[in-house]
């Protein structure tokens, strides 16, 4: 049950980012979306490993899930929304040092697969979950405002 919640959440975020989407409003509040998730099941894992919710079995599915919302983060990118008048939450500086931003999102995605593969071995501590949160928090430390 869990397993299919998480992956309907990850096939409407893929819809999201079908090349229709013209609109920055909807770009921006898709950005949004894929982040939330991202962070919730971030959360999810780091509270599964405390020993404050769910189970070890729980770990594969919530990191298949992470590891596919890591694979829409540079497509989600793609529009600048800079100049949207300020609407955007996305700083600029991202679109300004767009090949250090696609960098720091690729070794996220390249992280995230990683933590995969070891969830798959029944291997996931708290080393590689920090290793994990800290790809994250690179991109955060450069482009979160």
């Amino acid at each position: 049950m869990k397993k299919s919640l998480i992956l309907m959440g990850v096939i409407s975020l893929s819809l999201l980012a079908s090349p229709a989407i013209a609109d920055n409003t909807e770009i921006r509040k898709y950005r949004e979306m894929l982040f939330e998730s991202v962070g919730n099941i971030t959360k999810m894992i780091g509270n599964n490993l405390k020993g404050d919710a769910g189970t070890a079995s729980d770990l594969i599915p919530l990191a298949e899930a992470l590891n596919a919302h890591a694979q829409l983060v540079v497509p989600a990118f793609k529009t600048n929304t800079a100049t949207d008048n300020g609407d955007s939450k996305a700083n600029p500086k991202i679109w300004d040092n767009f090949d250090d931003f696609t960098k720091k999102a690729e070794n996220f995605k390249s992280e995230a697969q990683n933590f995969l593969e070891i969830a798959k071995k029944n291997e996931i501590n708290q080393k590689n979950f920090k290793q994990l949160t800290a790809s994250c928090g690179s991109c955060h430390k450069a482009y979160k405002d």
